[in-house]
C-alpha cells in the first residue's frame, strides 16, 4: 500500500495560494471540494472539525511551522493527501497541546484508509517537514509542476 508522501499525493489535490481567515474557514472549504469530488463522505468536515478541536495537529520543528489535519478512516473514499499552501499564515493548535499556538502556510489533510500505512506516511511528511528547505520551496512553489518536483525529489 501506498505510504509515502510522493505515493498519496497528486496534482488535484494540491491547493495554492488558499486564501482562508482561520484554520476552520480552510478544513470546511477544503472538505466541501473533497466530498464534491468523491474522495471524502459528508461526515469527514464534522469529523475534522471535531478532531482539530480534540487532537489539535499543528506542528513545529524547530522554527518550521506546518499541520497534519485528519481524521478517521471512516470517512474517506479515496485515498491520498491534499497539500494546502495557504496564502497567509494560519493558526493552528499544536499538537498535544490545547493552548501552544502555532502559525502555519503548509497544511498536509491526510486521507486514509484502514490499513496502518498512516504511520509510514506521518513519519515521511515530519522527516521531510524537519528541513527547513522543504517547507520554505513548499511555501514559495506557484505551480503545481514545481510543488510535484518538490516532493518527488526527496
Amino acid at each position: 500500500m501506498n505510504n509515502t508522501l510522493a505515493e498519496m499525493i497528486n496534482p488535484e489535490l494540491l491547493f495554492l495560494g488558499y486564501e482562508a481567515v482561520d484554520k476552520n474557514e480552510m478544513l470546511e472549504g477544503i472538505s466541501d471540494w473533497l466530498y464534491e469530488k468523491g474522495y471524502v463522505n459528508k461526515e469527514f468536515k464534522r469529523s475534522i472539525m471535531e478532531r482539530e478541536k480534540l487532537y489539535p495537529t499543528g506542528l513545529k520543528l524547530d522554527e518550521i511551522e506546518f499541520a497534519i489535519p485528519h481524521t478517521d478512516a471512516d470517512y474517506v473514499i479515496k485515498p491520498g493527501v491534499v497539500l494546502v499552501q495557504l496564502k497567509d499564515r494560519v493558526e493552528f493548535t499544536q499538537m498535544a497541546t490545547f493552548d501552544d499556538k502555532i502559525h502555519a502556510r503548509i497544511a498536509f489533510i491526510l486521507l486514509m484508509h484502514k490499513d496502518g500505512s498512516q504511520v509510514a506516511l506521518l513519519q515521511d511528511i515530519i522527516g521531510r517537514c524537519s528541513s527547513a528547505g522543504f517547507v520554505a520551496a513548499l511555501e514559495q512553489a506557484k505551480t503545481a509542476d514545481e510543488v510535484m518536483a518538490i516532493i518527488k525529489k526527496d
